[in-house]
């Protein structure tokens, strides 16, 4: 077990006793939950946890939306940064902690970082870029522009055609252009529009009564509708 002493895993140092995660000398944020999500993966070594034995173990079976794992992983993977590999979705089945987990020694002279009372937007929100993307400039040079005029550009295609790699191609050179860069929500698992402002929001580092405030302050519950499938 984990919970005693403090491990890392690529430029992320986790202490349990302090219950504090550190992502390249910054201490961040995540949450008593996601906190207890992390220790959960970190300590199932290598094992698929399904969402039922994670709701079991975190929430102790207390009744929580359908989305609240998925929400709570999205927050883990923004706050990992470049780590964020280290939790894999494995379809239909669950999710798995896969990078290689080693103890610890801490540098106590070398407090880390406060993190800050606003949503965390720095480090990378990206997953990182594993091979270039070829013959597809054109494409990305006008989503790129679509972005600069327009609030919402939405690809559309049948699957597998690359439609998310493009998105993620385009986001990454368009970064510069906003104070607070770019950051991906994942909504593939989200069973229903009333949980995507909750996705979102955790994405974006709001926690708890902010999060709630924040929307309920936006009304974007209200204004978001579903599409027409045909």
């Amino acid at each position: 077990m984990l919970h005693h002493g403090e491990f890392a895993f690529g430029a992320t140092v986790v202490a349990p006793s302090r219950r504090e995660v550190v992502h390249r000398g910054t201490r961040v944020d995540i949450g008593e939950r996601a906190f207890d999500l992390l220790l959960l993966l970190a300590e199932s070594c290598g094992s698929v946890l399904s969402k039922a034995e994670i709701i079991a173990s975190v929430w102790q079976d207390r009744v929580v939306e359908s989305n609240t794992v998925e929400a709570q992983i999205s927050a883990l993977r923004r706050a990992l940064g470049d780590d964020r590999a280290a939790i894999r979705t494995v379809t239909g089945r669950g999710y798995q902690f896969i990078a290689e987990v080693l103890p610890q020694v801490t540098n106590s002279a070398s407090p880390p970082a406060a993190p800050t009372d606003k949503p965390a937007f720095s480090g990378q929100q990206l997953p990182a870029e594993v091979s270039p993307l070829i013959g597809q400039e054109i494409a990305v040079r006008e989503i790129c522009h679509g972005l600069q005029t327009h609030r919402l550009v939405t690809l559309v295609g049948t699957g597998g055609v690359g439609k998310t790699r493009l998105a993620l191609e385009a986001a990454r050179q368009s970064a510069s252009h906003f104070a607070d860069g770019v950051s991906v929500a994942e909504l593939a698992a989200t069973t229903s529009t009333d949980h995507i402002p909750t996705t979102i929001a955790v994405v974006l580092g709001f926690p708890g009564e902010r999060r709630r405030r924040y929307w309920s302050q936006s009304g974007a519950t209200k204004r978001y509708r579903r599409p027409n499938r045909y």
